[in-house]
């Protein structure tokens, strides 16, 4: 391979990678600076790898993930532990009621009668004195006037007593 084509496939590795671009604004940003800084590596450190704060922020972040990190290997590896022992209690519990407890189809037959049936909530409630329905009016055809029937469980008030309220 020759010296030109290593050339441009580093070039277009770094093209690629975003390093020309990055690069390339760090240094107009330079250029377009009305105070040059005096150490111009310095500013360009800066502007490309970050200030001293950002670095100490990093190194900050990276140390509580991996504090993270490792609080999580340690609660899953408890929580694997109480799976396997849940597991176990369970498997015991199950044998247990399986040696211990072996309940006859006699049993089974009496304790359903004994207990009583669950009565649905609509039957617990009282029912009210069924009214009829009454169809809707068609208000296109003026001749069919409604048919008004009168409550007979509520008292009748007279026009006497409306009028003094």
């Amino acid at each position: 391979m020759s010296q030109d084509a290593k050339k441009d496939e580093f070039r277009k590795y770094l093209e690629k990678a975003g390093v020309l671009e990055i690069l390339t604004k760090s240094l107009v940003q330079l250029y377009e600076e009305p105070d040059k800084p005096s150490d111009a590596l310095s500013y360009l450190k800066t502007t490309i790898g970050g200030e001293a704060e950002d670095k100490i922020t990093v190194e900050q972040l990276q140390k509580e993930n991996e504090g993270l990190v490792k609080k999580v290997e340690d609660l899953q590896t408890s929580n694997n532990a109480l799976e396997n022992r849940l597991k176990d209690l369970q498997g015991q519990q199950q044998g247990e009621t399986e040696v211990t407890t072996p309940a006859p189809m006699e049993d089974k037959e009496m304790t359903e009668e004994i207990v009583p049936e669950k009565v649905p909530a609509e039957q617990d409630k009282p029912q009210a004195p069924s009214e009829e329905v009454q169809e809707p009016m068609d208000t296109a055809d003026p001749t069919h006037a409604p048919v008004e029937e009168a409550a007979t469980d509520a008292p009748v008030e007279s026009e006497e007593k409306k009028a003094e309220d």
